[in-house]
């Protein structure tokens, strides 16, 4: 399972070793932006050296690299996103380099996008458009080999789903993927009426159902996935964050404190806590 972003036909996409994809865009046929993008990982346990080391990717030996703008915020569909500048420096202090990392949260897997640039004025010129490339990442579905990947984390196992919710599930996961919002709710509520017990079935209609902004209903569903499964962080958040959009803060508040216990590094969950004491 890999990134996907929503690339207009301005940029030119080619596939690169270890599952990677490179797009240019093309001003006056040279490469003035490149932006790289590739397979999702396991969330780690260590989130700041994760992006340290995903920043440092492919620096040449001897440079110096400074960090700038760090921000937070979501995906277009309300996924976890946090970006910063890097700006890369040879021996000489020249700039060689000037990048835009994205890093990515869905469930348990992150990802990462960098826009590559010459100069920050390149970049500026393109900036509107790299943004909303950004915003747009989420994952390929189509490319899950198996739906128990998605919700397993190395190296515990879950149980094997019976066949045919397997099928339901990807079906919702696919129009989840097409933004078919209310389609995605539906499935996923039959998936629920199908196997009770099915902890990631209700967190997924709890995450349909907040996509189409019904988030008073989002809120059984969310307690159910916390029902059958205490430590799945998502699903702490997520209903966390559908009792902020509600107004309901001491419950927002009460959630996201208890996903910091399960994340204590998680840097989006803390500026939400600081926002639902406000």
């Amino acid at each position: 399972m890999r990134l996907q972003l929503d690339l207009s036909p301005y940029w030119e996409v080619k596939e690169a070793p270890n599952n990677q994809r490179i797009a240019v865009l093309r001003i006056e046929q040279k490469p003035d932006v490149i932006i790289t993008y590739g397979p999702m990982q396991i969330r780690p346990r260590r989130r700041a050296a994760w992006i340290q080391e995903e920043v440092g990717r492919r620096v040449p030996d001897g440079s110096r690299i400074e960090f700038s703008n760090f921000r937070d915020g979501t995906t277009s569909t309300g996924w976890p996103l946090s970006s910063v500048d890097v700006s890369i420096f040879d021996a000489d202090n020249n700039l060689i380099e000037y990048r835009v990392c994205a890093f990515y949260t869905f469930m348990e897997h992150v990802a990462t996008a960098t826009a590559h640039t010459g100069t920050v004025d390149s970049f500026e010129a393109n900036r509107e458009e790299i943004n909303r490339i950004f915003v747009s990442g989420m994952p390929d579905w189509q490319q899950i080999a198996s739906i128990e990947a998605v919700w397993d984390i190395a190296p515990r196992t879950v149980r094997q789903l019976p066949t045919e919710l397997n099928e339901t599930i990807k079906s919702g996961l696919a129009s989840l993927d097409e933004k078919k919002w209310a389609d995605a709710s539906a499935t996923f509520k039959r998936a629920c009426e199908d196997d009770a017990t099915l902890e990631p079935a209700h967190f997924l209609a709890g995450v349909a159902l907040g996509a189409l902004g019904r988030h008073e209903e989002s809120i059984a569903p969310f307690t159910k996935a916390i029902e059958l499964n205490p430590k799945r962080i998502a699903s702490h958040y997520n209903l966390a964050l559908a009792n902020f959009e509600l107004g309901h803060f001491e419950n927002a508040l009460s959630g996201f404190r208890k996903a910091l216990e399960l994340d204590p590094k998680d840097f989006l969950t803390q500026r939400k806590v600081v926002q639902s004491l406000y």
